[in-house]
């Protein structure tokens, strides 16, 4: 659980396959130009918490693939690359912003 906002820059979060990740952030969660987390593997290695609203902020050259849940949130995407499920509140791209969304897990 991170108490408070999530900050990631510059670095790679790696999870090997046949592990899983569950982060709970009670703040906001920004994945700055060069941050890549689990880029290689599937969202469901993955698994992003945003709680109390929090906002998810991706910019320009990072990339995610997870599994984002976030009611009632936000997630602005201002030129990264997304993989995976989004659930939440609102969203924006700006220029560059790409999305792929695997609905399978949010819709039975």
């Amino acid at each position: 659980v991170v108490t408070g906002d999530l900050y990631v820059d510059s670095v790679a979060i790696v999870i090997p396959a046949g592990s899983t990740l569950d982060l709970y952030v009670q703040g906001d969660a920004q994945f700055a130009f060069g941050a890549a987390a689990n880029t290689g593997g599937s969202p469901d290695q993955l698994r992003l918490h945003l709680l109390d609203g929090g906002a998810l902020t991706m910019d320009w050259g990072s990339g995610l693939t997870a599994v984002v849940e976030e009611p009632g949130g936000t997630f602005a995407n201002n030129g990264g690359a997304f993989s995976g499920t989004w659930i939440g509140g609102t969203t924006s791209a700006a220029w560059g912003a790409t999305f792929h969304l695997d609905d399978s897990r949010a819709c039975p």
